[in-house]
């Protein structure tokens, strides 16, 4: 009997990769919305809590980054100001609008961001764990070659 097992099958998933994959598809569908190209998503317990992109550009809300709107609606959804307990995916390395989550995740980096000609602050995470005394674990560059494909994919969108 033949197997209908494809290699992709094969190939074991991270529950990082795969809450980074789900903030990767709300870049994209960010990006489908004429956003720029940025997407985060919040777990708790290994369930996701909430998943969200940049949509600053149709509101003209500097301040509405992908981070900033799931950490809103996650407090939202959890019904309590911070996001203790939680983990935080980015698809580039994010605001430190952090809300006391334990753990961080991110694709790109901020210098991949601005080698790409985006601009942004240019204080990593691990500078703002030091300064802030946080104790949030960092974990970078999870899926990042698909993390940085988003910022080609907005310029190519036209944005």
């Amino acid at each position: 009997m033949a197997s209908n097992t494809t290699h992709a099958d094969l190939i074991e998933t991270t529950e990082d990769e795969r809450f980074m994959q789900v903030a990767i598809d709300a870049c994209v569908e960010g990006i489908g919305h004429g956003e720029s190209c940025f997407g985060a998503c919040v777990v708790r317990e290994g369930r996701l809590v909430v998943a969200a992109y940049n949509d600053n550009t149709g509101k003209h809300w500097p301040t509405r980054h992908a981070e900033v709107n799931a950490i809103e609606q996650a407090c939202e959804a959890l019904g309590r100001g911070n996001l203790e307990g939680c983990t935080f995916y980015a698809t580039c390395e994010p605001c430190p609008n952090w809300a006391g989550v334990e753990r961080i995740v991110f694709g790109a980096t901020i210098q991949d961001a601005m080698d790409a000609g985006i601009g942004q602050l240019t204080v990593t995470c691990e500078q703002m764990r030091g300064l802030g005394h946080s104790p949030v674990t960092l974990t970078p560059c999870v899926l990042r070659e698909e993390c940085t494909t988003l910022f080609e994919r907005w310029k190519r969108a036209g944005r």
